[in-house]
């Protein structure tokens, strides 16, 4: 491997629009896949309850320069982008009532100033976590996600879309059925199952404990911005 060289480093907490004193955790970044100059990311900002007003920013430049992308109230997000450079997405947790949560889909352009309204919200009235977004070459949206609501050993769970996002199909995450196909740098995401069906790969297969720890943390973390 060479050596990297012109490394740019970019905050995307500043102080400015962030309250937080904590770990400044969790920003989220998706890089267009045909124009590596433009980019997208999302940062953790102010706690207002029950959700955190964060911030999202733009380059069109690799990095140079950002330009603020309005604000999301959310616990969690992932970022994407469409594999024709065409549409940014953003998938976002909000707590609603007791433990349940819901994923509220996002989409917008580069050219834009803001995400917008949800195109699509996922409430199942459980108690969802860990949002994952990713795209497919043929124009699929996926979104991954954990509930934790679920008794059974396997949490993890995968929504398709064959229209942008707008509507969504449950997919068959048992990872037994899967093979990793390699994603590239707008986020693809997806495999082949044994009939022929292309699916995604859940990504996070990590204990039941572990992922029951990682909401606990994210909840603990909202709190200590109250």
């Amino acid at each position: 491997m060479g050596v990297v060289t012109n490394l740019l480093v970019v905050d995307v907490i500043p102080s400015s629009d962030s309250s937080e004193t904590d770990d400044s955790s969790e920003p989220s970044v998706a890089v267009d896949p045909l124009n590596t100059n433009q980019i997208v990311v999302g940062a953790y900002g102010v706690y207002v309850s029950p959700s955190i007003v964060s911030p999202f920013f733009t380059s069109i430049d690799g990095g140079t320069a950002w330009t603020t992308y309005g604000e999301l109230d959310h616990n969690d997000k992932s970022l994407a982008w469409s594999q024709d450079g065409s549409t940014l997405f953003a998938a976002t947790l909000v707590d609603t009532s007791g433990n349940n949560a819901e994923i509220n889909t996002y989409s917008g352009t580069i050219s834009g100033s803001d995400f917008g309204s949800p195109i699509n919200t996922f409430n199942p009235v459980r108690d969802l976590d860990q949002p994952w977004i990713r795209t497919g070459s043929g124009g699929e949206v996926y979104v991954a996600y954990n509930d934790i609501t679920s008794t059974g050993v396997d949490t993890a769970n995968v929504l398709v879309s064959s229209n942008g996002g707008s509507s969504y199909t449950s997919a068959d995450a048992r990872p037994e059925l899967w093979k990793h196909h390699s994603g590239r740098a707008g986020g693809a995401l997806g495999g082949q199952r044994r009939d022929g069906v292309r699916r995604v790969h859940p990504l996070d297969q990590r204990s039941r404990q572990q992922r029951g720890r990682n909401a606990l943390q994210r909840r603990r973390l909202c709190g200590s911005l109250r």
